[in-house]
């Protein structure tokens, strides 16, 4: 998104010129606000209203509300047109452009260049939602079942409004632990069919949300008529006893399972789940990033970075994953990452996930440096390690790689499996940065190695830029792109030849590890 901070109407001109800035899945316009201003030490205030369910900025950079008349104060547009609802609920798609302008009589200084066109809450055309109500048992399981006559109609309201999600959100009386909700094989198909939404399954145990893409690959492997989404709260005990894991006492632990009859759905054609883990609001620090621990039927245990979000009033701990499982998460966040330029950064998650995995060092022992780039030698080092180094079966062939320095085996090996080449002469330039077209050849032969399907591509002739992906890159652009690995600066411009920074690795990189799993 592009993003601006202006005082124009009291003769300051930009506190922030526009700035593109990467978000990630769920980011609202308080968000990119919030971490930019964090990023770039420019002081603010704001204030949480529950009435209206939402942030609201009290001041930015010393301006405030009432500071230059009774109708003074803090507004945001996005693509020109001012919502009148809180910027922590406006949840972006990518590409807008948002504005946020200081006015002195309430918006009116700003309408002569044609803005102050007001839209309904999203939460009414973000999604379509119905709320089923049923009665807990006496063991704390909920049964509910949505028709497909049901599921026509949403399908239909999707449409209408163009809705990004279609929630079912029951509502459940009584003490419940376990929430079953029962859809039919056909009703699935057509969501994925026949709109471009997401299906949504809220409760007060958990939440999961399948992508659209992700629907499809569900409805192929369902042999059964109809499908069950169960989503089970546990104790950390139970879990303890199932897993012989220690789980911590105040963990918060939820198990989904997606069923066909008696067989469970685990993959998802490469496409990542968000499942939302309900925590406790005073345990737990809203945007801060929490290890999540997911416990596999075949014995497996992985860590996955969590992060923690506020919605309807609930604090959550949100964490995308390709396959389901036991869920924990405890209230310590990843006080293991040292760095002190991380927080705030639109890629922290990415980074506390590539610092966890071992996949990606700090620059020093303080910081990470994510506007910094990535060399040639580095990504060598970071798919040798995702690789779990293996011992070397050649020698070194570039004069220009040191014996003994911390990437000379990643490189021996890199090469030796064809996913690296030298640049000629003998040469292999580790120092060198990397570019994106660099990156994303680098990632193709690495799929190709690890014997991965890379036949899923995007046309790329959207942007305007293309013409300069050099034509031994086109094929694996077009691979990264269509998995969505490596995605356009802008809605126009993918910048092949602009050098990678960290902060862009570390969530490529993420998005690699987790689609490889």
């Amino acid at each position: 998104v592009t993003l601006s901070i202006d005082l124009m109407t009291i003769g300051r001109g930009y506190i922030l010129e526009p700035v593109e800035v990467e978000i990630t899945t769920g980011d609202t316009v308080w968000d990119v606000l919030k971490s930019e201003l964090d990023h770039r030490k420019i002081p603010y205030e704001y204030q949480f209203y529950e009435q209206y369910d939402s942030v609201y900025v009290q001041s930015i950079d010393g301006e405030g509300e009432f500071d230059h008349g009774s109708g003074s104060g803090w507004m945001y547009n996005v693509n020109g047109i001012y919502p009148n609802y809180g910027c922590s609920k406006y949840v972006l798609k990518g590409g807008e452009t948002i504005q946020w302008r200081y006015t002195t009589n309430i918006g009116l200084d700003l309408k002569e260049e044609g803005n102050g066109i007001l839209t309904p809450d999203p939460g009414q055309n973000a999604e379509t939602t119905v709320n089923p109500v049923v009665q807990a048992d006496k063991k704390g399981s909920a049964r509910v079942e949505v028709n497909d006559k049901k599921i026509e109609e949403m399908i239909a309201n999707a449409k209408k409004e163009k809705a990004e999600t279609i929630s079912i959100v029951p509502t459940i009386s009584g003490e419940v632990s376990a929430v079953s909700v029962e859809l039919t094989r056909k009703s699935v198909e057509e969501i994925g069919t026949n709109t471009e939404a997401a299906l949504e399954v809220r409760t007060k145990v958990g939440s999961v949300r399948i992508p659209n893409e992700a629907l499809d690959a569900i409805a192929k492997q369902d042999t059964d008529k109809k499908l069950m989404i169960q989503i089970n709260k546990k104790s950390p005990n139970e879990v303890s006893a199932q897993v012989g894991k220690e789980i911590p006492n105040d963990a918060s632990v939820v198990e989904v399972i997606i069923l066909s009859g008696k067989n469970k759905i685990t993959s998802f054609n490469g496409h990542s789940l968000s499942i939302d883990l309900p925590v406790n609001q005073e345990q737990y620090k809203k945007g801060a990033i929490y290890t999540v621990t997911v416990y596999s039927d075949d014995g497996a245990v992985e860590n996955m970075p969590g992060k923690c979000v506020a919605n309807g009033g609930s604090m959550l701990v949100r964490v995308q994953t390709p396959h389901l499982s036991i869920f924990t998460v405890a209230p310590k966040s990843m006080e293991n990452m040292p760095f002190t330029d991380v927080e705030g950064s639109w890629a922290e998650e990415a980074i506390g996930y590539v610092y966890q995995k071992d996949l990606m060092m700090g620059t020093s022992d303080t910081e990470f440096s994510p506007n910094g780039t990535l060399n040639r030698a580095m990504l060598a080092t970071i798919l040798y390690r995702m690789e779990g180094s293996p011992a070397l079966t050649t020698r070194n062939s570039f004069i220009d790689v040191e014996e003994g320095a911390w990437y000379t085996d990643a490189v021996i090996w890199a090469n030796e499996k064809g996913i690296v080449q030298g640049v000629g002469y003998g040469k292999f330039e580790p120092d060198a940065e990397i570019t994106r077209e660099q990156m994303a050849t680098m990632l193709y032969r690495y799929a190709h190695f690890c014997g991965m399907d890379v036949s899923r591509t995007n046309d790329l002739s959207q942007f305007t830029d293309s013409n300069d992906i050099g034509a031994w890159a086109y094929s694996a652009m077009r691979w990264a792109n269509g998995m969505g690995l490596l995605n356009g600066r802008s809605e126009t411009a993918i910048v092949p030849q602009g050098t990678a920074l960290r902060a862009e690795a570390a969530t490529i990189l993420m998005r690699f590890d987790t689609m490889n799993k």
